[in-house]
């Protein structure tokens, strides 16, 4: 090896080059290190959000809140416009449209808030969400079970562990822990 790879190089251009190959591996991990701790996503950015993949693909896995009994709101045939509307909205991931339905909404049923913030967290609009379920805690409306489980999901998007374990206690003090809930 030695005619072959040290053939009219001497001992320190030798080091010298080698020195430069380390430096630079160096730089390249260091910028690599630095672009994954930004966007830990970088290299899937371009990639859809698995719960639209799911959908696309027919395997997305829904429990209807209405075969629960618990979950029983009375809503007028204007409610469920404005339910339908906005859930069709959120599958479309067209937050802007699902955010004017609600944002028209002055009635206090809790699907039409369930939905706006279901809404929300498909379209990844966490924060938004988490303010849909602040109004309704503050209006005093009825909770149920949907609104139990987006909450959850919302504040463990935002890693607000507290907030998850503080809305999991009062779930399992009102008795609406179960299957769904923990889906």
């Amino acid at each position: 090896c030695r005619s072959f790879c040290l053939q009219g190089y001497s001992y320190t251009e030798l080091m010298l080059l080698l020195v430069r190959c380390m430096l630079l591996a160096a730089v390249l991990a260091i910028f690599a290190t630095s672009v994954c701790s930004l966007h830990r996503s970088y290299t899937f950015a371009c990639q859809k959000p698995l719960n639209l993949e799911r959908d696309a693909a027919g395997y997305g896995a829904h429990v209807a809140a209405a075969a629960d009994k618990s979950n029983f709101v009375k809503t007028t045939d204007a409610e469920k416009v404005v339910i339908s509307r906005i859930t069709e909205a959120g599958r479309r991931n067209n937050w802007q449209e699902a955010e004017r339905l609600f944002s028209k909404y002055a009635g206090v049923a809790n699907p039409v808030f369930n939905a706006a913030m279901t809404a929300a967290l498909r379209c990844r609009r966490f924060q938004e969400g988490v303010e849909i379920y602040r109004r309704l805690c503050h209006s005093g409306i009825q909770k149920t079970k949907p609104t139990y489980t987006v909450a959850i999901k919302l504040y463990a998007k935002l890693r607000c562990p507290e907030k998850v374990q503080q809305i999991w206690d009062e779930a399992s003090d009102a008795g609406m822990v179960d299957k769904v809930l923990i889906g």
